[in-house]
């Protein structure tokens, strides 16, 4: 419910927008709308959003502010949208779809997805996966559905098999 992002439609990738504050900040003034496409250069004229009063308690939000901003920048020429995972993947988004996106925070190991162990991580084979995840004590969603991890593995396959440098990659 209060988890919100920043993604972009082209690259398929996103980032938390920083939970309950980006709702207070952005959505309640109406600076952002659940599942539009966000006006970048209105976005990064808040600066109430973007520089929250520094305490211990919220070093996580802006830590997780200055990830949304170089996002936000790095994909401006890009069309970015607002909201719940739902609304910015598409609802009717499957499983396979769903796959097909990239978390871009780096320090979320809770929602990992198989672009993120092949772009971020580095691994080719999906027993590099399943030895990562053993070694973790948290698991991405997906990975304690037996139906889900099968999908992810079949996108993980395909994704493998689509890369330029990979001797055995399909041929698009």
């Amino acid at each position: 419910m209060n988890n919100v992002y920043f993604a972009c439609t082209e690259c398929k990738t996103y980032i938390d927008a920083g939970y309950r504050w980006a709702y207070c900040q952005l959505e309640k003034p109406r600076t952002v709308l659940q599942g539009a496409v966000v006006e970048v250069d209105r976005l990064l004229s808040v600066d109430s959003y973007w520089k929250p009063e520094p305490n211990e308690q919220n070093s996580w939000l802006t830590s997780v502010l200055s990830h949304a901003e170089q996002f936000i920048l790095g994909h401006k020429a890009h069309r970015i949208v607002y909201g719940h995972l739902e609304h910015v993947m598409g609802a009717d988004a499957d499983e396979y779809g769903q796959f097909a996106w990239m978390n871009d925070y780096p320090a979320d190991e809770t929602d990992l997805l198989p672009r993120n162990f092949i772009e971020k991580l580095g691994m080719q084979t999906w027993g590099e996966v399943t030895a990562y995840l053993a070694s973790r004590p948290r698991k991405p969603w997906w990975y304690t559905l037996r139906s889900a991890r099968v999908v992810a593995r079949r996108k993980f396959d395909e994704l493998i098999l689509s890369q330029p440098r990979h001797p055995g990659r399909a041929q698009l």
